[in-house]
């Protein structure tokens, strides 16, 4: 997920509705029902006498309601850090992302799609410094545990597309397969050197479809996973993509309107039979 959040949260004025005056005080003391709510606000008062209609911060005052006068308290809340948000509710936040089905691993009681072994958190270029599932944020990223396992840094989010296409050019354009179907991620087209080595050591075939259908398929790219920049639109990153797909398939298929058992008997014929 990618955004710019402010560097603190705003900061707001709270005013309390306290019990009624009559209920606060009698015979010039206050009842158990006015101490109580002054203590709940942490506010003390010497002089009850104190208590007028003047509104201020931190001390109480007297406000009509309906033809009644009630105590009210005025508070001050401080903005807080952004960043230090992040750090108090990151593992929440991550927690409740909604999946259809989620998993546990071993002795964690901590639920999501996938196992946790790294977590990348910045914010701007610092670490948000938290542990989620046990596992402390960091700004080292890898590529596949097996495939590419070394780790990298990166000192600001904007850092991990370009990463990312790099690892993803580098794995692909590494993988030596036969009688096989590499299904790759719509991204991989940005990289030359995969590419060209998908063409020397197979068939590529680009499954057209219109702008509409991937829209349908898609969703919300963020949530999807798709490689973009911040405010690029899916009609940007078609554009920016459908000439890269013609320019590297060997064969091209139109889906448009069709089922996925015509497009597999169309792949067939295209390959085997031309």
């Amino acid at each position: 997920m990618k955004m710019e959040p402010e560097e603190k949260s705003k900061d707001d004025i709270i005013e309390s509705k306290g019990p009624l005056l009559e209920s606060a005080i009698k015979d010039g003391v206050l009842t158990k029902a006015g101490e109580g709510f002054l203590k709940s606000n942490n506010i003390e008062i010497k002089n009850i006498k104190d208590i007028d209609e003047k509104e201020s911060f931190d001390k109480p005052y007297l406000k009509e309601l309906n033809g009644k006068k009630y105590i009210y308290v005025k508070k001050e809340k401080k903005g807080i850090e952004t960043k230090k948000l992040f750090e108090e509710n990151l593992e929440n936040i991550i927690a409740n992302i909604d999946f259809k089905k989620k998993m546990r691993w071993g002795d964690k009681d901590f639920a999501f799609v996938r196992p946790i072994r790294n977590i990348v958190a910045l914010f701007g270029n610092e670490i948000i410094k938290t542990k989620i599932a046990g596992i402390e944020t960091n700004n080292k990223i890898t590529g596949h545990r097996l495939l590419s396992p070394e780790f990298v840094e990166i000192n600001n989010p904007k850092d991990y597309e370009e990463y990312f296409k790099k690892i993803e050019n580098k794995i692909n354009s590494g993988l030596n397969v036969k009688k096989c179907v590499v299904a790759t991620g719509g991204s991989v087209v940005f990289g030359k050197e995969a590419m060209e080595h998908f063409k020397k050591i197979g068939t590529v075939v680009y499954l057209k479809v219109s702008l509409d259908s991937l829209e349908k398929r898609l969703g919300d790219l963020d949530k999807r996973g798709v490689v973009h920049k911040p405010g690029e639109t899916l009609m940007d990153i078609f554009n920016g993509r459908v000439p890269l797909y013609e320019k590297y398939a060997d064969i091209i298929i139109d889906e448009t309107h069709l089922e996925i058992s015509q497009v597999a008997r169309k792949i067939e014929a295209a390959i085997f039979y031309k």
